[in-house]
């Protein structure tokens, strides 16, 4: 069984924009959709 702990430069990257993206109100089912349409794996 592997944690995910480590957190890559990408993973920064999208932890930023999912920031953004709650402070113009934009719902998590929505950013979780986006996510798992631009984030192959």
């Amino acid at each position: 069984m592997t944690s995910k702990v480590e957190i890559t430069t990408v993973d920064k990257e999208w932890l930023e924009l999912i920031k953004e993206a709650k402070t113009l109100g934009i719902p998590m089912k929505e950013i979780k959709l986006f996510l798992s349409g631009n984030k192959k794996g």
